[in-house]
């Protein structure tokens, strides 16, 4: 008999206690508790510790990528400045250190977006590192394309821009 096995028995009991428990807070009311309630509605709010904590953590690992990209660009400067090189060639060196430069570049667009994409963090300052993670992915598609300095520099200077006041955000 279907009713009587152990299983139908045990999927009855399992199904009944999820919808029965669900809204349960044990003093015999149903649906959700008071404490349950306020613990949903705070979790919208963060408060000023949570988001100074985002804050500091989205900081630190922004200070870190950003000197890692600005490392591997310079190395892309000092290859593209070389008094050497012919005048609006890629050369190997060149090509080398803009194909580093794109990778870094990736990587620190990856690396900022995962970290600061927090909703503690303040809207305005999470709105700056949405624009660096975009102009990083820009500058990394740019130098892995070998793209010539009429699209470079404008991307540089945007870049370094809001680099530079996320740099003063973030002290």
């Amino acid at each position: 008999m279907f009713v009587g096995s152990p299983f139908a028995v045990g999927a009855v009991v399992v199904i009944a206690a999820s919808f029965g428990l669900a809204g349960c807070d044990r003093s015999g009311a149903s649906g959700p508790s008071p404490s349950s309630a306020a613990a949903a509605s705070s979790s919208k709010a963060p408060s000023a510790l949570e988001a100074a904590s985002a804050k500091t953590a989205a900081c630190a690992v922004f200070n870190k990528a950003v000197e890692n990209a600005r490392v591997a660009d310079s190395g892309f400067h000092h290859a593209a400045e070389d008094p050497k090189r012919p005048q609006g060639q890629w050369t190997r060196p060149v090509s080398d250190a803009a194909d580093n430069a794109a990778v870094i570049l990736a990587y620190v667009a990856k690396d900022v977006e995962a970290n600061t994409a927090k909703p503690q963090l303040d809207p305005a300052l999470a709105a700056q590192f949405k624009q660096f993670v975009q102009l990083a992915r820009d500058r990394a598609a740019l130098l892995g394309g070998h793209a010539g300095p009429d699209r470079l520099d404008p991307n540089a200077a945007q870049w370094e821009g809001v680099a530079d006041k996320l740099a003063a955000t973030c002290k």
